[in-house]
């Protein structure tokens, strides 16, 4: 199995866990920021339009994903109203936002799991 790592020119978009609190809100934004050094990834999460599914969220938002990248298109972030300026991030507000050819998952619980999954879309030739 061959080993493949983000990259900021090869990662499209960012699937955040996006709980819609300040506190998590704050966090995952700032680590977000940190690691990829204040670039403008488009972020987006799909807990507006589906609430937290608990277990199951990581599961139906990495499928999300998948679909955003065989439609080429992003699902916009739901009851993003006012941006924060403490959250250096660029959330996906309209729906014409292509997905690229990769994605970065995370996921994070109030226990202090935390996963992340890079997918990258397949190219059989």
């Amino acid at each position: 199995m061959r080993r493949i790592s983000p990259t900021i020119e090869t990662l499209g978009h960012i699937n955040a866990n996006g709980n819609a609190t300040v506190q998590g809100d704050l966090a995952e934004a700032g680590a977000v920021a940190s690691f990829f050094g204040g670039q403008t990834i488009p972020i987006t999460t799909i807990k507006g339009h589906c609430g937290n599914l608990g277990a199951g969220s990581g599961a139906i938002e990495l499928i999300a994903g998948i679909l955003a990248l065989e439609k080429n298109q992003l699902f916009p972030v739901l009851n993003y109203q006012t941006p924060d300026p403490r959250c250096p991030i660029r959330p996906v507000v309209g729906s014409a936002v292509p997905s690229g050819d990769s994605f970065l998952k995370l996921a994070y619980n109030s226990q202090g799991q935390a996963s992340a999954v890079y997918v990258k879309r397949f190219d059989r030739g």
